[in-house]
């Protein structure tokens, strides 16, 4: 993507589906609690894998993990008590599902889905497992597990499996990891966790493992880091960190690989959850959590960060907390563009009932302005406004000019109805 200018206007090229997007809510989804989701293909198709706290979803019975095929729930197959992570790593030859939490899957608290069940990972640590992360330090992936366990093979609070055996990465880092996340500043990969290691000062907010030994840094971030992802937001990838904080402290941080940046004027209240996301209009990062405000203006628990400013998710998510985030195609290749899900205890979503699990996407016709699921004289009026002001989303021909051709493209498809 490249910026482009004309008239006074700038835009980011973007495909060629864009139209506002809003929020809907899943039919028949999760009954309870959404702690961690986790997309992957599978040899039925793609899946949108929920874990959590739950009976199953709607009159289907799958405690605290179900799959979302893109158009209706089944079974996960359940498991244990409850699921606080999810991991794709391949194992016995393929590529699978890997679970952590209170599973008790034949005493185990790790497992992977092999076919229709579910297999404690052989020799695994027994407690409670907060963090998963795959890992690649040169030598084949590696699934590391966090987990409160002291001196696992010699390294505290964190596991590593090849696949066939464990082992402890250096020493480990001082306390149970929620984010395990890799990325590459420049100088190779690199797994970051929301711990610092036990080796470097407690001032230390990250750890860093480069394949031998851990390091640590973000000594200077106002908060204990509870969510990270890697997102280009037009200065190059980097690594943004994100976590719990209380009363005015800004609880989201940009880590380019030498240096650490707020995101404008930031955001307030805790972030669990991170994601890289385009709606059609670019890339943008989506921070959410029990968020009340960013860059100085009252969310609803999630905002998208893009072009260098805070803007809202409609009236957002609420009635609790946001506890993932995750990108899925419903359709595959089909002509449905992704979607941003949004899992936790939250009850509504856009002000209308959505208990647990929400999609925020724009409607799949391209002519539905409004998304109501009609294409009327309001349509035309919503984008004629956004057209007026030179809207990111009235692009509609993705040339990076909002002009008259846009305005004939969007005639073009409100006459042919989509």
């Amino acid at each position: 993507m490249s910026w482009i200018r004309t008239i006074g206007v700038t835009c980011l090229a973007a495909p060629a589906f864009a139209a506002p997007p809003g929020w809907s809510t899943v039919p028949g989804g999760p009954t309870g609690r959404v702690s961690a989701m986790q997309a992957m293909e599978t040899p039925s198709g793609p899946r949108l894998y929920l874990g959590g706290v739950f009976a199953g979803a709607g009159s289907i019975p799958s405690p605290n993990l179900v799959a979302w095929t893109g158009s209706a729930f089944e079974p996960g197959p359940g498991v244990g008590t409850e699921v606080l992570t999810l991991a794709v790593f391949p194992y016995q030859g393929q590529p699978r599902l890997v679970a952590g939490g209170f599973l008790n899957v034949a005493g185990r608290n790790v497992a992977a889905l092999v076919g229709a069940a579910w297999a404690g990972l052989p020799g695994s640590p027994t407690p409670w497992v907060g963090g998963l992360g795959v890992f690649d330090d040169g030598s084949g992936p590696s699934l590391f597990v966090s987990t409160p366990v002291i001196g696992f093979h010699g390294s505290d609070y964190i596991a590593r499996f090849d696949g066939a055996a464990w082992s402890g990465p250096g020493r480990g880092i001082i306390s149970v990891a929620r984010a395990l996340t890799v990325f590459d500043h420049g100088s190779g990969p690199r797994l970051y966790a929301s711990w610092p290691p036990v080796t470097a000062p407690t001032s230390d907010r990250v750890g860093v493992w480069n394949g031998s030994a851990w390091t640590g840094i973000g000594a200077q971030l106002p908060f204990r880091p509870d969510a990270m992802v890697v997102h280009d937001d037009g200065a190059g990838p980097a690594l943004f960190v994100g976590g719990p904080g209380s009363g005015p402290t800004v609880t989201l941080a940009r880590y380019d690989g030498s240096a650490w940046s707020g995101l404008g004027a930031g955001t307030v209240g805790p972030v669990r959850a991170l994601a890289s996301y385009d709606d059609g209009s670019g890339p943008a990062l989506y921070a959410a959590g029990t968020i009340t405000s960013a860059g100085g203006a009252p969310v609803a628990a999630i905002a998208r960060w893009k072009n260098g400013r805070w803007t809202p998710l409609g009236p957002g998510l609420t009635g609790g907390s946001v506890e993932t985030l995750a990108v899925f195609d419903d359709d595959g290749p089909g002509p449905i563009p992704p979607a941003l899900y949004a899992g936790g205890t939250f009850t509504h979503a856009g002000g209308a009932p959505s208990p647990f699990l929400a999609r925020w996407a724009p409607p799949a016709c391209r002519a539905d302005w409004t998304g109501d699921g009609v294409v009327d004289f309001n349509d035309l009026l919503g984008f004629l406004n956004d057209f007026n002001a030179a809207g990111e989303y009235a692009d509609l021909n993705a040339d990076g000019v909002v002009d008259f051709n846009d305005l004939l493209e969007f005639l073009n498809l409100s006459n042919a109805g989509c």
